[in-house]
């Protein structure tokens, strides 16, 4: 059983190793607030909206007369009901509620950073965002398995008692937060 932890762990681990590093990285730069370049446009549309049905429609209306010809138009819902986003990681639209109107903001990412925070955020497509919940539960079992082989080591009570301090840190400074 030990042989077989210590090869998940070492296989799976090297396979998601460009995902963790993606996400490490585009992580350090959301904490001190670096976004790329994103060119943000707000707009509103004279229209009132007040369910998600009705913001549907009039944003498909807005799509229309602004030259959008896909015979299907697909919207993500956004923050329980919020909004609406039509686009890819390029160039999304966003349609919100707003006082006796419409809001209205034209995204447009451009270059490499703001791709990489775009995808940090879950605005990718829906395959790379079913990808990283996989690499998120495949992390969850790396920590699992390197925990059970903690239990084979000769090392398991200085292992053991740096698990729980890293436990400890970690709440203490979240509270804190």
């Amino acid at each position: 059983m030990k042989k077989f932890y210590r090869y998940f762990h070492m296989y799976v681990s090297v396979f998601f190793l460009p995902l963790a590093i993606l996400y490490t990285l585009s992580g350090v730069l959301a904490l001190f607030e670096i976004h790329g370049d994103r060119e943000v446009k707000p707009l509103a549309i004279d229209a009132m909206a007040t369910n998600i049905d009705e913001l549907r429609e009039q944003a498909i209306i807005y799509l229309r007369k602004n030259g959008v010809q896909d015979e299907v138009i697909k919207f993500r819902v956004l923050d329980e009901n919020k909004g609406l986003a039509y686009g890819n990681i390029a160039h999304t639209i966003g349609f919100f509620f707003g006082p006796g109107h419409i809001n209205v903001f034209d995204i447009r990412q451009k270059g490499f950073l703001a791709y990489l925070m775009a995808l940090h955020t879950g605005d990718g497509s829906d395959i790379f965002n079913y990808f990283a919940i996989l690499f998120s539960a495949c992390l969850l079992l790396f920590y699992v398995s390197g925990l059970l082989m903690i239990k084979f080591s000769k090392h398991a009570k200085t292992l053991s008692l740096a698990f729980i301090l890293g436990l400890l840190v970690s709440f203490v400074l979240g509270i804190l937060s």
